[in-house]
């Protein structure tokens, strides 16, 4: 009778709300017609854990774990992943990768993004290459997002660079301008 009345509710559940209403009628004065129970389910985050009665606060509900696990697939967040990862293979030297999961418990996510969200926005030459030399420079994580640090791997990567590929990169790039700016990229140059 009870999981007609509450469809939603589980077997186990109406059993245990039928046990507690049988026993408030036994010790009720009341007409067994009349007895009332209160229901409560509790609606709880996979993420912390936390419990609420209203699935709506549930839904409205964003405590950290939940965030870090929604803001997974941005591209700051991607970086500042694949640079935790390059960090604990370089210097660490773990071999078996970290997961996504290990990474938003770490207490060293917000730096990591911080320097995903500067790589996103100052586009290094070769981001890899980039990150991995911030990794192996042995400098504290919160000074990898200085320009002073992105000044002395481009100087490196140009001693470093071959000519050939200096010119094809510097091609691309004013190629890639000219299209943005709507430029005729056939000119050529007479010498």
């Amino acid at each position: 009778m009870l999981s007609q009345i509450y469809p939603e509710m589980k077997l186990d559940e109406v059993e245990l709300l039928a046990r507690i209403s049988t026993k408030k009628r036994k010790s009720s004065s009341l007409p067994k017609s009349t007895v009332t129970i209160k229901l409560t389910s509790k609606h709880t985050c996979e993420y912390c854990n936390k419990s609420y009665v209203k699935e709506s606060t549930l839904l409205a509900h964003m405590c950290e774990p939940k965030r870090r696990w929604l803001q997974k697939d941005e591209k700051r967040v991607t970086l500042g992943f694949y640079a935790f990862q390059r960090f604990y293979t370089l210097s660490a030297g773990h071999k078996k990768e970290k997961t996504y999961e290990e990474f938003s418990k770490s207490s060293f996510y917000n730096a990591f993004v911080k320097f995903g969200s500067f790589v996103s926005n100052v586009r290094p030459l070769y981001p890899d290459k980039y990150i991995d030399y911030v990794v192996t420079s042995n400098v504290k994580l919160d000074h990898w997002c200085r320009e002073e640090m992105y000044e002395a791997y481009a100087v490196e990567l140009i001693r470093k660079e071959g000519v050939e590929t200096a010119l094809e990169r510097s091609i691309a790039t004013m190629t890639k301008w000219a299209e943005e700016k709507i430029v005729d990229s056939t000119i050529t140059l007479d010498m």
